[in-house]
C-alpha cells in the first residue's frame, strides 16, 4: 500500500471513529432520562459541552496511543514520518481537552450546586477513589509533555527522556477509568461503554505489542 493511499486510510479511519462518538454523544444527550440536554439551563449544557471535551480528550488519547512509536500495527493504515508529526500534536491536544473538560465541567457544577468552584474541586481530588486518581492523571500528564517539549527543544537527552515517556501507560489508567466511571455518556449507556472500552483495548493492546516487539527485537540483535 502506497503511503498516499496509507495517509488517506488513517485520515477517514480517525475521522468516521471522531464522529461516531459525537453522534452518539448527541443521541444520548438528547435522549437523556432528564429530558433534552440541549434544551436545558446554561449551566447544564456547560456540563454536556464539558462533557464533549471529556470525550474529544479520552478520544486523542486513544489516538496518541496509536501513533506512539514506529514498526507497529497502525503503520498499515499511516506512513512512519506522518505518524510521529500526529503523534507530537496531539500531545498538545490531549492537554487542551483535558483542561477544557476540567474548566467546564466545574464551572457547570459551581452554578448547579450554587457551591465554590475550588471547593468543588478540592473535594473531587481528595475523595480518595477515581477522583482522586483523575488529577493525578492529569498532573502526570502535565509532566510528561513538558518532559516531551524539553525533548523536543533539545533541553534534554534521548536516554533520559525515553523511560519517562512511559508514563503515559499510567495516565491512560488513570483517566480512563475515571470516565468510565465517572461519566453520565457511560454509566447510562451500556453499549457506548462497551464501544469505548473496547477502542481503548485496542489501542493500548497496539502500543504494547510495539514495545514488545521492539524489546524482543533488540534482544535478539
Amino acid at each position: 500500500m502506497s503511503d498516499t493511499l496509507k495517509k488517506w486510510c488513517g485520515i477517514i479511519a480517525a475521522a468516521a471513529i471522531t464522529v461516531a462518538v459525537i453522534i452518539w454523544w448527541v443521541l444520548i444527550n438528547v435522549n437523556s432520562p432528564h429530558g433534552n440536554q440541549f434544551e436545558a439551563s446554561g449551566a447544564t449544557q456547560m456540563l454536556v459541552y464539558g462533557r464533549l471535551a471529556g470525550l474529544l480528550a479520552g478520544l486523542s488519547f486513544v489516538f496518541l496511543l496509536v501513533t506512539m512509536g514506529k514498526g507497529r500495527l497502525s503503520e498499515k493504515l499511516l506512513p512512519k514520518l506522518l505518524l510521529v508529526k500526529i503523534h507530537r500534536k496531539l500531545g498538545g491536544t490531549v492537554l487542551f481537552f483535558v483542561l477544557l473538560h476540567f474548566a467546564l465541567v466545574f464551572a457547570a457544577k459551581s452554578k448547579l450546586y450554587d457551591d465554590n468552584f475550588f471547593t468543588l474541586v478540592s473535594g473531587f481530588a481528595t475523595d480518595g477513589k477515581w477522583g482522586s486518581a483523575a488529577i493525578a492523571g492529569a498532573v502526570l500528564l502535565i509532566v510528561v509533555l513538558t518532559f516531551c517539549l524539553l525533548f523536543i527543544l533539545k533541553k534534554m537527552k534521548f536516554q533520559q527522556w525515553k523511560p519517562t515517556h512511559y508514563l503515559v501507560y499510567a495516565v491512560v489508567v488513570l483517566l480512563f477509568f475515571h470516565q468510565i466511571i465517572y461519566g453520565f455518556d457511560f454509566v447510562n449507556h451500556e453499549a457506548f461503554r462497551i464501544f469505548w472500552t473496547v477502542l481503548a483495548a485496542l489501542a493500548l493492546f497496539d502500543a504494547v505489542i510495539w514495545k514488545l516487539r521492539s524489546a524482543f527485537a533488540v534482544r535478539n540483535v
